[in-house]
């Protein structure tokens, strides 16, 4: 019986994170509508803003972290990683 398992994990918090995502997105597309019917020069401003808010949770909201017998596999919105399961062997003696 040589199965080979594999581990996922995700944040907890992935809901939550996605909310403040659409709440940004939602500060952007006001912001810019805004823009356009009053001609302000602060809403674009505001729009860089949001959308920086609404970037900075969406990168934690698709974290993935993945074990199986090739190694750690760590996903985020802009890096993968990955350590090959000889570097991670002997971590596995303590768990």
């Amino acid at each position: 019986m040589n199965e080979v398992r594999e581990v996922i994990c995700r944040s907890q918090w992935a809901k939550t994170l996605w909310v403040l995502v659409g709440l940004g997105v939602t500060g952007v597309v006001s912001a810019l509508l805004l823009w356009a019917f009053t001609g302000l020069a602060v809403w674009p401003a505001v729009a860089v803003l949001s959308a920086v808010a609404a970037v900075a949770p969406l990168n934690k909201a698709v974290a993935r972290v993945r074990a199986d017998a090739h190694g750690v596999h760590s996903h985020t919105l802009l890096r993968r990683r990955r350590a090959c399961a000889g570097a991670t062997s002997p971590i596995s003696r303590y768990a």
